[in-house]
């Protein structure tokens, strides 16, 4: 199969600020910046939503954003539609010193489970990877996926809905 195959299927990431009501109705913009791939981002929604899309002229590499604000806790929501097809591969990491969540889709090849492992960095320092097999099909819709941060050590929670 083509490996650029999956480069041309879309990423859909519906972005959902929940804090607080001010929050809720803020564009992307006003709380997060594109610090790279500009050309793969849209907006939608008066800037309330936003798709990054992978296709063969990005490469290896899709977009990434980062807050504008830095936080010692929150909490936080989007919905993730992943490509369809053998789209094994799907992710990126950075381990340049900074605090950063991942959250890497590893699998979709023909018939295997497709995984969610998730990593806290922290000073750039990760080595916390948790594993988990997902029970649904996660090209098929847009899942919730829902994170809590808390101040304390261990204290990042996921959920899916």
């Amino acid at each position: 199969m083509d490996i650029y195959l999956w480069l041309k299927t879309l990423i859909f990431f519906e972005m959902f600020f929940m804090l607080n009501d001010a929050l809720r109705n803020a564009s992307f913009n006003e709380n997060y910046s594109v610090n790279w791939g500009n050309q793969h981002v849209l907006f939608f929604n008066q800037g309330r939503e936003v798709q990054l899309s992978l296709d063969r002229s990005s490469g290896f590499f899709l977009a990434g954003f980062k807050s504008k604000a830095y936080f010692a806790s929150g909490y936080f929501q989007m919905r993730i539609k992943l490509p369809g097809k053998d789209s094994a591969g799907v992710l990126y990491t950075d381990v340049t010193v900074h605090d950063e969540l991942d959250f890497e889709f590893l699998g979709n090849r023909p018939g295997k489970p497709i995984s969610l492992q998730t990593n806290v960095f922290s000073n750039g320092v990760g080595g916390r990877e948790q594993k988990t097999n997902l029970w649904f099909d996660p090209t098929a819709r847009f899942p919730l996926l829902q994170t809590a941060m808390e101040p304390t050590p261990n204290s990042v929670h996921t959920y899916f809905s």
